[in-house]
């Protein structure tokens, strides 16, 4: 997958995600929401309305997920990139 590919799946989903909250406060006359924010070591936790404090957690665990996928896929990349030195030599 390209990066311009990858760059307007990440646009589309975060523009389907604020549609749904729309939808979401217009029918039920409230709405919740949670995030989280890593900026450099430091996390940001954040949650508003009734079910906040579930979607913040929610956010966190996807957070720390997306992570360890990021570390997982980095090593592999680069233990890919020593096997093709090696064989080149």
């Amino acid at each position: 997958m390209t990066a311009s590919k990858l760059l307007m799946v990440a646009v589309a989903t975060i523009l389907l995600g604020m549609a749904l909250l729309v939808v979401g406060s217009a029918t039920q006359g409230g709405a919740s929401a949670g995030g989280f924010i890593l900026i450099g070591p430091i996390p940001f936790v954040f949650g508003a309305g009734p079910s906040g404090s579930v979607l913040a957690l929610l956010a966190v665990v996807v957070g720390v997920m997306m992570v360890v996928v990021l570390l997982y896929y980095s090593m592999a990349y680069r233990s890919q990139q020593v096997e093709d030195e090696e064989i080149h030599k």
